[in-house]
């Protein structure tokens, strides 16, 4: 937590979650609560200006999201691939506009490879659940995504992953008390909406309140 504190002042969100956003570049940080502007803005996201990944991926840059409990709390986690819906993951991303920038391949926009467009196509439809880690739980985003299309004479849907252009983006992040848990997933999940520039924004930190 002291480390935490050394990178800049936690906002407190009533009901919510507490977030910090830090930045990993040039020494600086941003902090910001949902519906700020961080400093340095540099525009919404234009999915539209994304391009394909080269040989060895998205190279703009990382983005670090870590989420953490306040001691003695007990959050569970969902995620699945199966869905769309944020509220069944831990962490999703959109643009301000509303548009989800699929991290993963989805049930709607199917894991069908644009390029190759498979006459069939497979997805993995269990639910995780997992007990936050008392070491938090983080995930890096190279900037990947996957963006909904189609092929073939029939125009079947499928994906192509392309590379996140810079822009503002908004990650959210839940996570579900014990009691709102279900085997299908979290009744009543415990989200925030969080801002930030992607890649300059290289950090966010939420952290949960006690349960």
């Amino acid at each position: 937590m002291d480390d935490w504190k050394r990178r800049g002042k936690r906002v407190g969100l009533a009901g919510s979650l507490w977030v910090l956003i830090g930045s990993s570049t040039c020494g600086g940080q941003t902090v910001g609560e949902p519906g700020d502007v961080p400093p340095g803005d540099v525009g919404p996201c234009d999915l539209s200006a994304a391009t394909p990944p080269p040989p060895g991926g998205c190279a703009g840059g990382a983005v670090t999201f870590t989420l953490a409990g306040a001691n003695g709390s007990h959050w569970l986690l969902d995620e699945s691939r199966s869905a769309s819906s944020s509220a069944v993951n831990w962490l999703s991303v959109f643009c301000p506009s509303g548009e989800q920038v699929d991290l993963v391949p989805t049930e709607v926009t199917t894991s069908r490879d644009c390029a190759a467009c498979s006459a069939t196509w497979s997805l993995m439809t269990q639910l995780s659940t997992w007990p936050l880690p008392s070491t938090d739980q983080t995930q890096t985003w190279d900037g990947t995504f996957f963006a909904p299309g189609t092929c073939g004479s029939q125009s079947l849907s499928c994906v192509s992953p392309r590379c996140a252009p810079p822009g503002r983006y908004v990650a959210k992040v839940c996570a579900c008390d014990a009691a709102d848990q279900t085997a299908t997933g979290c009744e009543k999940p415990t989200c925030v909406d969080v801002p930030f520039n992607y890649p300059a924004d290289g950090l966010v930190i939420a952290l949960l309140p006690g349960g």
